[in-house]
């Protein structure tokens, strides 16, 4: 059953990656960033989460921890959607 749900997300992801090389850099960080923000809290445990947050961030209300885990989500969209154009960014342009 793994194997499946495995094979089932990378196919996914293989399909985001062209779909960004496809758009571009800018708009799939956006795309990216949105739709991490929407499916990501499904994957893994909020309460995981907010005990981290509280270990690292000692004394914060909830508002603001519910602020860290959407940013959390965010940047890690955008981070996806940078993987397919990192060799863009280690270009020199001298060469």
């Amino acid at each position: 059953m793994k194997i499946i749900k495995y094979l089932i997300e990378f196919i996914f992801i293989i399909i985001l990656f062209c779909l960004f090389k496809i758009i571009g850099l800018n708009l799939s960080r956006k795309i990216s960033s949105r739709l991490f923000s929407i499916i990501g809290p499904k994957f893994r445990s909020k309460k995981n989460i907010e005990h981290n947050i509280s270990l690292a961030l000692q004394n914060t209300d909830q508002k603001h921890t519910n602020l860290v885990i959407t940013k959390m989500w965010e940047y890690y969209g955008r981070i996806l959607a940078e993987y397919i154009f990192i060799k863009d960014f280690r270009k020199d342009p001298s060469k």
